[in-house]
């Protein structure tokens, strides 16, 4: 198990987390997802320190999406 969470936090941390273009966007996104499912894989391991690790990543990840995801819209409907 602790083989799958340091996989799943390698691919999570390997890029930077700054969005700029609409591939780094749908990479966040998809780091979002896998951490929330490398946090699903620790809970059902018991493993409630790696759980709560994974789950704040990918909380911060989706915030950061979803951040910008309204930015873009505002700038577009300001336009």
């Amino acid at each position: 198990m602790k083989r799958v969470a340091f996989t799943c936090a390698l691919l999570l941390l390997a890029t930077a987390a700054h969005t700029q273009t609409s591939k780094e966007f749908a990479l966040m996104a998809r780091k979002s997802w896998s951490a929330f499912e490398c946090s699903y894989l620790a809970a059902q391991a018991k493993d409630q320190g790696e759980y709560g690790r994974l789950f704040n990543i990918g909380y911060e990840f989706g915030k950061k999406q979803l951040m910008r995801f309204r930015t873009i819209k505002s700038a577009r409907t300001t336009s």
